[in-house]
């Protein structure tokens, strides 16, 4: 498995737009383009709008409208969602039933 790592969502976006990944992990809290922006620009995009997101936080700061944060994710079109600090065997768990490794 290659892992490209990016220190926020905008160089995230140019990464996926350079090299189209099987899968985002990203967390929530990012400086200059957070996740929630970064899942809703993905999903809004006609080009990356299939990659299978996992969202990751360990604040409950992004819950909105009275939906917890697992359910936000999912309403905006996020795969999945796991809480940080995640445990060894929950997060390759959770790749393998989005990709299949």
């Amino acid at each position: 498995m290659d892992i490209t790592e990016a220190a926020d969502g905008e160089e995230a976006m140019e990464k996926i737009r350079e090299n189209k990944p099987q899968l985002v992990l990203t967390d929530l809290n990012m400086p200059r383009m957070n996740g929630i922006e970064l899942i809703t620009k993905l999903k809004n995009s006609v080009d990356n709008h299939d990659i299978p997101i996992i969202g990751a936080t360990k604040y409950d700061e992004f819950s909105q409208e009275g939906l917890d944060i697992r359910t936000r994710l999912l309403r905006l079109g996020a795969d999945d969602f796991i809480n940080m600090p995640y445990s060894r065997n929950d997060l390759p768990a959770r790749v393998n039933s989005l990709i299949g490794i």
